[in-house]
């Protein structure tokens, strides 16, 4: 388990090395990585959320909000 965990702190390392070298493909994947974090945050953010808290009122604007984005497309 520790050499998985050294493999892959080394290949974090060496994206950074190469993405400030200025390849383009490690930026673009150190950039795909952060998004794919805050993703993962969010959703357990909002998984936290409805497990713990009642949702009634976040679920009743969610709705309206749908209910406008589809009056505006079909408009």
């Amino acid at each position: 388990m520790k050499e998985n965990k050294q493999a892959s702190k080394d290949y974090r390392e060496n994206l950074k090395r190469r993405a400030l070298d200025g390849e383009v493909k490690a930026q673009k994947q150190l950039e795909k990585t952060k998004y794919n974090r805050y993703r993962s945050a969010a959703k357990s953010f909002i998984l936290t959320k409805i497990k713990y808290e009642d949702i009634g009122l976040f679920r009743d604007y969610l709705a309206e909000r749908a209910k406008e984005l589809r009056t505006k497309k079909t408009s």
